[in-house]
């Protein structure tokens, strides 16, 4: 429902004035036959799980830079730069 909402929206205050207006978080709510503060609790938990581990992904993640190597090895390449890349699966 909100990525049909994200489609035609253009600001995050517009996008707010919608949620409210369709009153999205109550509709989910019923969906799952819970409380809205039972849900809000829920997306609030689910949120600081995935900040967390996003946070340690993103510690684990490594950027080598290897322009000057590769600019050596291939004049072409001078106005770029080139970086490995390391993304942890999980």
């Amino acid at each position: 429902m909100e990525d049909k909402l994200t489609e035609s929206i253009l600001t995050a205050e517009q996008y707010m004035i919608q949620v409210k207006k369709y009153s999205l978080h109550e509709e989910i709510a019923k969906h799952f036959n819970m409380p809205l503060f039972e849900l809000l609790e829920v997306m609030k938990e689910l949120e600081g799980k995935i900040h967390k581990k996003l946070k340690e992904m993103h510690a684990k993640v490594l950027w080598v830079d290897y322009t000057e190597i590769i600019s050596r090895m291939d004049k072409d390449s001078r106005n770029k730069k080139w970086f490995y890349v390391t993304i942890p699966s999980n």
